[in-house]
């Protein structure tokens, strides 16, 4: 967990075994602290969660009866791990749910809820494209394409947008596509290419991310025009993959394979481009501001 007022000591500190000690103290209290403080929102988190794990519970007995038993069992585990997991998470980080002025709130709200609906069916996704399952992969595929949409509306239209969903909109944008593309190619989709461009692309954006924010300051991603339109042909794309291959007859599936296959290389190559200019955008962008600040600091200090 980043705690930015307990950072900027560590930063001072330069990363001291003795002050990583502290670091660490001083987070775990401010957690249990933020957590006695705001029972009546951390009740309404874990009833999110559970209503999440029922939902997967019957999602997994439709799958028994209608699908495979061993693909039920595999998906419910996995399903349920997963949840137990965020929302231990989050229980950690209730601080985060704070609507944009910093104010906590009462209740987890739908916004959220959406943004996590996405990354929760990132574990039945994979089941489903791995075990050539092509229309639940695509249903499933859909739905999550589609909360991504709605997450964003919904927090638009009625006001809902906190410092947790700003987070969660590139995290989980990170680990759905990830392992999305993972499966596709363990399924045979996509090639080694297609993969490790799209796992390259999201590697460096969440560890340069992760070293501006901890060793130089707090740092904002916006969402971008090109990032947003990228998504959106990566997102039909996708979809395309699937529905041609469970769809078509072979010889018709093939040729607009290896088209969709060009297109996502080049897609995936101009993507990785952009997070590196970006990330070298940021790190000057950083240096500048830290220079500005140790000059006020030296006119404060000759004054």
């Amino acid at each position: 967990m980043f705690v930015e007022k307990y950072l900027r000591e560590l930063r001072k500190r330069r990363f001291s075994p003795q002050a990583l000690y502290f670091y660490f103290v001083d987070v775990f209290t401010f957690s249990r602290e933020t957590l006695f403080e705001n029972r009546t929102l951390a009740r309404s988190t874990l009833t999110t969660g559970l209503g999440f794990f029922l939902g997967f519970f019957a999602a997994s007995i439709m799958l028994s009866v209608f699908v495979d038993g061993k693909v039920a069992n595999e998906f419910f585990l996995i399903s349920s791990l997963s949840t137990l997991l965020v929302f231990a998470w989050l229980i950690l980080h209730l601080s985060l749910i704070r609507d944009i002025a910093g104010r906590p709130l009462q209740n987890f709200n739908a916004a959220n809820t959406l943004s996590l609906l996405r990354l929760l069916l990132v574990p039945g996704l994979f089941i489903f494209i791995v075990h050539g399952y092509g229309k639940l992969s695509l249903a499933t595929y859909l739905v999550a394409s589609l909360s991504d949409v709605f997450d964003g509306i919904v927090a638009r239209r009625f006001d809902q947008r906190t410092r947790l969903g700003l987070m969660l909109d590139h995290l989980v944008d990170i680990f759905f596509n990830s392992f999305s593309f993972i499966a596709l190619y363990i399924a045979g989709f996509v090639n080694e290419a297609i993969a490790l461009l799209v796992i390259l692309r999201y590697a460096l954006l969440l560890c340069g991310a992760f070293y501006i924010y901890v060793f130089r300051g707090p740092v904002r991603i916006q969402p971008t025009a090109f990032g947003k339109f990228s998504g959106l042909i990566v997102a039909v794309m996708v979809s395309l993959l699937i529905l041609t291959k469970d769809f078509l007859s072979k010889p018709l599936a093939d040729r607009i394979l290896g088209l969709l296959g060009i297109g996502l290389v080049l897609i995936a190559a101009t993507n990785l481009i952009y997070v590196v200019i970006m990330g070298i955008y940021n790190l000057k962008e950083k240096r500048i501001e830290e220079v500005q600040i140790a000059r006020v600091a030296g006119e404060k200090g000759a004054s």
